[in-house]
């Protein structure tokens, strides 16, 4: 039996191999958290957020058919607990500034990603659930190019985003996926969705300008760099498959240079703004954040209030626009400690997944690392579900060397 088909203990597939209630709609919510904002439903909120509901009815029913879950490994556990932590800073100080919708938000977090553990057990689980996240940023290309093409920008000049989702955060959006996107590919046998899944990067590459979002742009060129190695250093591209590859990023690049060129001269500061520029006034509001910190060192002063606490510094209530910030001023030193030795684990956890699915997630955590240093993140999906899959990756690798302990070398043709 190939490792792909193989079943592992906590397998939510069936007997005949299908996948469960819960894996479904599992990848539902995960194809839903790139367009969410898109559909707002009244009394439930973003479409997302009824997908992660569904998701998680499904996974509890499952749960209780089981009588368990999949044993947590340190991993996974690392980021429950901080995630449960930030929930329980609610109640460091209540409060009219206390956020309780962020605590609830932050709970259910890691709800979804103790379900994603629970449901993801085999490669081609795995596969499913990357490739619809791959399904829905791609659902927000196209908004962005109707929004863009019907001549409808977002409340910022001449930026496009499509979704209802802010430029910066839909440009990360779009990058994260572009390792995902490639990595499907590679595994995908059916070439016209192979050749689909491969037009994902120039396609990401054409929306994300039309967001001119600086930040975004910089996320995906790192994100990009796993696909050049792949297409360089690889043995599945020969020449003529190189060269196609690099003319449809040149073509897009030269569209939309011609198309956007607002966009492209915005994006041609990055330079400047990172050499001399404020970042947007971002050196100002982090000034501001480490000073709020000093009120409340040790425990932080609680989940989602950060926003509310720098208003008197800018009149205005603002988010920090850095997520390792708002971890550490919102959480303190506790916070900070646990969310610490979470990444640690996590990049332990690296190590052990070998060949081009290793590289795809230093590119995508690289990429999230990047982006979310001039984002607030830490209330969002991607930050906790894509830790969460790799974590689920590291899992799999393992257990596919029960005997050796160590994983097996990537028979896809990884360098």
């Amino acid at each position: 039996m190939s490792s792909r088909a193989r079943q592992w203990p906590g397998s939510t597939s069936s007997a005949a191999g299908h996948p469960s209630a819960a894996l479904v709609l599992a990848c539902v919510f995960l194809f839903c958290i790139s367009w969410e904002n898109a559909v707002v439903l009244p009394g439930l909120g973003t479409v997302g957020r009824l997908g992660g509901v569904l998701a998680v009815a499904a996974w509890g029913l499952h749960v209780l058919r089981r009588g368990r879950i999949s044993r947590l490994s340190a991993g996974i556990t690392a980021l429950a607990v901080y995630l449960l932590y930030a929930t329980a800073t609610y109640f460091v100080r209540i409060d009219e500034r206390s956020a309780f919708d962020t605590a609830i938000t932050t709970l259910q977090l890691g709800v979804v990603s103790l379900l994603l553990w629970d449901v993801i057990h085999t490669r081609e689980q795995l596969r499913l659930a990357l490739g619809s996240l791959v399904a829905g940023a791609t659902v927000s290309i196209v908004l962005t190019l109707a929004a863009f093409f019907g001549q409808y920008p977002t409340k910022f000049y001449d930026r496009y985003a499509g979704g209802n989702f802010d430029p910066n955060e839909l440009g990360l959006i779009l990058s994260l996926s572009v390792p995902l996107a490639w990595w499907v590919a590679r595994e995908e046998r059916r070439w016209p969705l192979r050749t689909a899944l491969m037009l994902y990067p120039p396609a990401a590459f054409f929306a994300l300008v039309l967001t001119g979002s600086r930040a975004a742009l910089i996320a995906y060129a790192f994100a990009l760099l796993y696909v050049l190695y792949d297409i360089f250093a690889g043995r599945h591209f020969g020449r003529r498959a190189r060269a196609a590859l690099l003319t449809g990023l040149a073509a897009c690049a030269w569209g939309v240079s011609i198309l956007a060129p607002a966009a492209i001269a915005r994006l041609s500061t990055i330079g400047s703004e990172l050499t001399s520029g404020t970042l947007n006034d971002r050196r100002d509001i982090w000034a501001a954040a480490w000073t709020v910190a000093g009120t409340a060192p040790l425990l932080g002063v609680g989940v989602g209030r950060l926003e509310e606490d720098l208003k008197p510094y800018f009149g205005e209530a603002i988010v920090a626009h850095n997520t390792l910030i708002t971890v550490a001023v919102e959480g303190g030193v506790v916070g900070a400690l646990l969310f610490s030795a979470f990444v640690a684990l996590l990049l332990l956890n690296l190590r052990a997944v070998r060949g081009s699915l290793r590289l795809m997630w230093v590119a995508c955590l690289t990429c999230l690392l990047v982006g979310t240093f001039t984002l607030t993140w830490n209330y969002r999906k991607l930050t906790w579900v894509l830790p969460a899959l790799m974590l689920c990756s590291a899992r799999l690798h393992r257990r596919e060397s029960p005997v050796t302990g160590r994983p097996p070398p990537d028979t896809r043709g990884a360098p």
